[in-house]
Parts: C-alpha cells; sequence; structure tokens
C-alpha cells in the first residue's frame, strides 16, 4: 500500500459496523464459503487453529465444528468483533479463545499453530513481508496458511468516482496476487498456490453503496485522510462522477478476491523440488505489471 493504516481507526470502524456486519456481508460471505471448501481438501489435522482477522465469529465457528479436536484462536484488531463472538460461543465446552489484537504484532508463541486460517483480513496490514513474517513464526514445520485478501481492482469504481474529482486518497491501495506470491516465499513459506476471482455487486444508487461500506466498516483508514468533514460540494460530485459508471441501470462495485494457501517446509527442503517457486493461475500470469 501507498500510505499507512491508522490502525486505531480500523479497529474503530469495524467495532462501530459489528452489529450490523452480517447484514451486509455478502462477498464477506461468500468467500469465506469458498475459502472453506478449497481448505476441505487440505490433508491436515490441526491442534491449534488461528482464524486471523476473526470478525463476528462466523469462520471460527465452522472450523472448530469441522476440526472437532482442535483449539481456535480467534484473533481481531477490533474488540467490537470479539464482543460479537462471544455471544455465539456456547457457555460450556467451548474451545475458542478470543484475543484482541493487530496481525502485524501477534502476541503468540513461536511455532505454536497448525493452522492459519485468514478470510480477508491480511489487506488490514501495513506491510504485507510484516504480517507474513509473523504467520511463519507462529506456524509449526509442516503448518498451512490458508488465507484470502482483496486484490487491485477492488472497489475499482469507486477509486474512479474519487479519482476523477481530485480526491485520490479514499481507497486503499492493495496488493496483487504476484508480489503477495513473492513475499510469502522470501518469508520462508514453501509452494505457494494463488489464484483469483471477482465479484460484482450491483446498488440502485451511491447512497446504498456507501451505505454498505460503512455498515461493513470498511470505510477510509489512511493515516494521511482528511480529518475534517465532507463538503457538500464534494459528495455532490462523487455522486455525479459515480453516476457516469451507470450501466443498464445499476452502479457495480468490483471485489477482486486472491485465494492462497502456503506451507512451512521442513529445513531440510531443497529449491529444485518445486517448494520456492509460486503457481498462479496460466489466464492471471499476463495481468502482471
Amino acid at each position: 500500500m501507498n500510505t499507512s493504516l491508522d490502525k486505531r481507526k480500523v479497529a474503530k470502524s469495524f467495532s462501530r459496523a459489528a452489529s450490523t456486519y452480517e447484514e451486509v456481508a455478502v462477498v464477506q460471505q461468500a468467500v469465506l464459503t469458498e475459502h472453506l471448501d478449497r481448505l476441505s481438501f487440505a490433508k491436515i489435522e490441526p491442534k491449534v487453529i488461528l482464524d486471523l482477522g476473526s470478525g463476528t465469529g462466523t469462520g471460527a465457528q465452522k472450523l472448530s465444528s469441522h476440526y472437532k479436536k482442535s483449539r481456535v484462536i480467534a484473533l481481531d484488531i477490533a474488540q467490537g468483533m470479539l464482543q460479537e463472538h462471544r455471544r455465539k460461543l456456547p457457555r460450556f465446552r467451548n474451545k475458542t479463545d478470543l484475543i484482541c489484537a493487530d496481525l502485524d504484532n501477534l502476541p503468540l508463541e513461536n511455532n505454536s499453530i497448525d493452522l492459519v486460517f485468514s478470510n480477508l483480513a491480511v489487506q488490514w496490514s501495513n506491510d504485507l513481508h510484516q504480517v507474513i513474517k509473523e504467520l511463519q513464526r507462529v506456524l509449526r514445520t509442516g503448518g498451512l496458511l490458508s488465507f484470502t485478501t482483496v486484490g487491485p481492482d477492488t472497489l475499482r469504481e469507486l477509486r474512479d468516482a474519487w479519482n476523477s474529482i481530485g480526491a485520490d486518497d479514499h481507497v486503499h491501495d492493495f496488493h496483487d496476487m504476484h508480489e503477495i506470491g513473492d513475499a510469502l516465499i522470501s518469508n520462508g513459506f514453501g509452494a505457494p498456490v494463488l489464484d483469483v476471482d471477482r465479484y460484482t455487486l450491483t446498488y440502485p444508487d451511491v447512497k446504498s453503496m456507501l451505505s454498505d461500506l460503512k455498515r461493513l466498516g470498511s470505510t477510509n483508514a489512511s493515516s494521511e485522510r482528511s480529518r475534517g468533514m465532507m463538503g457538500r460540494e464534494m459528495i455532490d460530485n462523487l455522486y455525479e462522477a459515480f453516476e457516469k459508471q451507470r450501466q443498464v441501470g445499476k452502479l457495480l462495485l468490483t471485489y477482486e478476491i486472491v485465494y492462497g494457501h502456503a506451507w512451512i517446509p521442513a529445513e531440510d527442503t531443497r529449491p529444485q523440488d518445486g517448494s520456492t517457486v509460486a503457481h498462479f493461475p496460466v489466464s492471471e500470469i499476463k495481468r502482471r505489471p
């Protein structure tokens, strides 16, 4: 990302959105379902699972149900999200621990996790290499990282609208699949496999689109953002710019989703076995800048 994130703002936005998040998390729930389906093919029996960026706990619940012998650590930066999660937990025989922390600085011991599951959270790191180093640190040898994150085409319609009125700092920049693959390899992960899917939401108007993003907690958290309220003129200009993109009576909003997994290889793994090569779908190779 070109600018750093204000983590206090991130935590505050998601905490405020916790009670409405699941009502509007259409793409997030669809990605979670697909992510869990892909994970089911991995041959792993984890004793300890880290759900990184656990949100309101839907993913952690499903992980706990599938891996019945596992302990699940649900970690999120937003206290409000964890409070929503806590309401769902059983009073007895609960095998889930809730931790409020930043994914860039995990309060976990080295080599303590067998599976890291992260659904649409890595993009909230200020440093891609730092968060991957942290995940490499806490994973045991043979451990698996399974994640999704958003790619650079995410919210491109909104970014284009802001850019057209000279306000280019309202939508975050996101890493592409190839940057993530390179970062995984350079930080000790073996044979990462990554691919991309896209989702498009339609809205009747700009107001409902911005309302949904706010209810998701996906607000501008750049440390360089303007602290003042947007004036009426800027809001009107944004609406007008977005209206020019209307297609067949609808406004579109794109989400580019990167799916990936990678393992912690044994210490004697050799480059010749392919563990230091990232795998991408052929259709995406030509898109690399």
